[in-house]
């Protein structure tokens, strides 16, 4: 009898940290756009993925690139995406159907910074439905990083929790329900179809901090899940291609040296694996300025307007 009330205590305990874990998370996780990202995988069939970073997400408009190639896209870059997550990406995306071609934006910085040093290195594991896929990414990634993040998602937020109370009335809305854009819709950014992040130009100070490439601080995980990535595409005859957009041409005014080394090193590696390497700082693309003027910033995250000349580019050299 005794033992049998223990039990009960037990459950009741364990179903009451789990609903304030619920709520806990339903408050102060906040709007998240690898949420849409994934619900556009399993709604939509694509011929190809972008994968990468911050830079390829505000950089690269799909409606404008599939108006050149003929073909259907989306964009999977966001950030926080470093090679170990794209390629968990990349295989969660064939779970819904396998595209013809990934795109991958290479940033070489995301190549010497450890992918679990920011408070959202699980964003794309919180969203991602349960599968194989993620049982592999929560040993390869998860388990080496914070635990309490995985038990407890809105442990990462805590921190925020003021402005993410105000979570409760966006989460309420069809809009939030439904997966629409307008929850993104914001004074200085605003989400598009296919998941491009479109940087409006507010006027504000523009940043001057450079996240810079450093070949000593080159990352052997960084590597070894691109390898994977390539082995993954060759396996399954997905065409990889691999690009890096441009940053300003005062950005290449100030740091030329370390650019060039950064375009030597990955040209030289890409040569090797005998991938179609596209660095935009180094191509003259015409009709497309590459002052500081398009860009939000030094470190070369554009302007909606600026993105979408490039991706007309991007576009031409694709169909190629």
């Amino acid at each position: 009898m005794r033992n049998s009330k223990r039990v009960i205590l037990f459950a009741a305990f364990f179903t009451v940290c789990l609903l304030l874990n619920v709520i806990l998370n339903y408050i102060l996780i906040p709007n998240n756009i690898m949420r849409i990202k994934l619900h556009n995988l399993e709604t939509t069939t694509y011929d190809d993925l972008f994968l990468g970073t911050s830079h390829g997400f505000s950089a690269v408009d799909p409606l404008v690139v599939d108006s050149i190639t003929g073909r259907k896209s989306t964009n999977l870059c966001i950030w926080g995406e470093y090679p170990r997550d794209s390629y968990y990406l990349l295989k969660e995306a064939c779970r819904e159907h396998k595209p013809e071609r990934v795109v991958y934006e290479l940033d070489p910085t995301y190549w010497i910074n450890k992918d679990i040093d920011t408070y959202y290195y699980t964003q794309l594991f919180n969203y991602m439905p349960w599968s194989q896929v993620k049982a592999e990414y929560f040993l390869a990634k998860i388990t080496s990083a914070d635990f309490r993040a995985v038990l407890f998602p809105w442990f990462n937020y805590q921190l925020q929790w003021q402005p993410n109370l105000a979570n409760l009335e966006l989460k309420q809305t069809d809009n939030y329900k439904n997966y629409g854009l307008d929850t993104f819709d914001l004074s200085y950014q605003t989400l598009k179809e296919e998941g491009f992040l479109f940087f409006k130009d507010t006027k504000r100070t523009k940043s001057q901090y450079v996240s810079l490439w450093d070949e000593k601080k080159m990352l052997v995980n960084s590597y070894r899940y691109f390898d994977k990535m390539v082995t993954f595409c060759r396996e399954n005859d997905i065409e990889l291609v691999v690009f890096t957009t441009p940053v300003p041409q005062e950005t290449l005014e100030l740091y030329p040296e370390n650019y060039q080394k950064a375009f030597q090193y990955f040209s030289k590696m890409l040569q090797g694996y005998g991938l179609t390497y596209y660095n935009f700082n180094y191509i003259q693309l015409d009709g497309f300025d590459k002052s500081l003027v398009g860009y939000s910033d030094y470190d070369g995250h554009m302007y909606g307007d600026t993105a979408g000349s490039f991706s007309k580019s991007l576009g031409d050299y694709l169909k190629k």
